[in-house]
Order: structure tokens, then C-alpha cells, then sequence
């Protein structure tokens, strides 16, 4: 059933349809997702998607409210990912520094290290970045863990070029973006020769209190 709100259509994704701000294939849940965790506050969601229009983001908020059960699921969905069923169900996608845990350690990773990937509508155009970004030794960075590992597992397959997906974990996706940014550069230091092609990785939260803030650190 097509959404009752313009600018809203409806794309194909590995779970079903998903409904995307039209002409940009930018989902709904995480538009909404970023304005309820900044206290519905537009001012962060038009930092983290510039390209977005206020009335597509007004649009977002119109689709939500009237479709706010399937919302709610989307967004219920991502956050429970979990990355070791993940990796257990697909061994070719653990980068080889992830050592599976062991019974003492629980099941997620314990130590920290744009996949802008959309449905089979844009695969052509995703090809074409995929392509460009392996060729550079790129990472895609997200918090659209479903579609990203879809897509990994669908791009390994059928031998397309895959650059590897690093994941900004729940926790760490609301932190701030100085903390971000500082598990990211510490990522990039530790990891210098980037991802193996088809693999995720799993960034987790820092403490904050040691994070730089680029003004009067001691």
C-alpha cells in the first residue's frame, strides 16, 4: 500500500518496503530516529543530512505520526542487531582482528575498531560507489545495520566489489559527535590498511570524559 504523505514513497528493502523521503532514498526511521534522540530537534538531523530540504524533514515527521507502529518497528529493528549472530551466520564477514568471544567475555565485541546503501532500486548506483570506494580502500560508515549486512551478504555473492561497512553501535551513535569522531580517528589509526573486502565492523562507545574537545585541552 503506498504511504498517504508526499514526498514519502515506498522502496524496495531486505525486509519489505521502507518508506524513503522521495528522490533521496533516505528512510523515514532513521530521519525520525536522529530527531527523537536530539529531543525532536531539527537542528542535528540538518547537520547530519544537509541535503535534505526542511519540507522533506517535515515530511518524515508527517509520515511518522501517521504510520507511527511501523516506525517504531523499523527503528526497534536496527537498534537490536547484534553484531556476533551476525558474524556467526556469515564467518566471511568478521574481520580477522574480531576473535569470536569467549563464554566469559558475553556476545559482543570488547574492543572498539557511508554505507549509504539503499534497496535494489539504486543497486546500479551503489555498484558504481562500491566499485570507486574498494578501488580506494574506502569504508563505508553507518548505523543502518540491516541494510548494510544485506547488502554485504547480497554483494558477496554475486562478486560485486564491496568495500567493507563500519558500524556506529547504538551506543555509540548517540554520544557526541567530538566522541564520535574520536573512536572513528582511533579506528582509522589502529586499522590504517582499512577493511577487508565483504566485512563489518563494530564501533562501541568511549568514555567521554577523556574526549578531546579541540579547545583548552590539557
Amino acid at each position: 500500500m503506498a504511504p498517504h504523505v508526499p514526498a514519502v514513497t515506498l522502496q524496495d528493502g531486505p525486509a519489505g518496503p521502507v518508506a524513503c523521503i522521495s528522490r533521496t532514498g533516505m528512510k523515514v526511521w532513521q530521519v525520525i530516529q536522529l530527531y527523537r534522540e536530539a529531543g525532536e530537534d531539527w537542528a542535528p538531523v540538518r547537520a547530519a543530512f544537509p541535503h535534505l530540504q526542511q519540507s522533506q524533514l517535515d515530511a518524515a515527521l508527517a509520515y511518522s505520526r501517521a504510520f507511527g507502529p511501523e516506525i517504531d518497528a523499523q527503528i526497534a529493528a536496527n537498534e537490536a542487531f547484534d553484531i556476533e549472530s551476525y558474524w556467526r551466520r556469515h564467518p566471511f564477514t568478521r574481520p580477522p582482528w574480531r576473535a569470536a568471544p569467549t563464554a566469559d567475555e558475553g556476545e559482543h565485541p570488547s574492543r572498539p575498531g557511508r554505507a549509504k546503501v539503499q534497496g535494489r532500486r539504486t543497486e546500479t548506483r551503489d555498484r558504481e560507489h562500491l566499485s570507486r570506494a574498494a578501488a580506494d580502500n574506502r569504508v563505508f560508515v553507518t548505523r543502518d545495520y540491516e541494510t548494510a549486512a544485506a547488502m554485504t551478504v547480497e554483494f558477496y555473492a554475486r562478486g560485486l566489489p564491496h568495500a567493507g561497512v563500519l558500524c556506529l553501535s547504538p551506543a555509540l551513535s548517540r554520544q557526541s559527535p567530538d566522541a564520535q569522531a574520536e573512536v572513528i580517528a582511533r579506528y582509522a589509526e589502529a586499522h590504517s590498511e582499512g577493511l577487508p573486502p565483504y566485512t563489518l565492523d563494530w564501533l562501541l562507545p568511549v568514555d567521554e570524559r577523556h574526549t578531546p574537545t579541540g579547545e583548552g585541552d590539557q
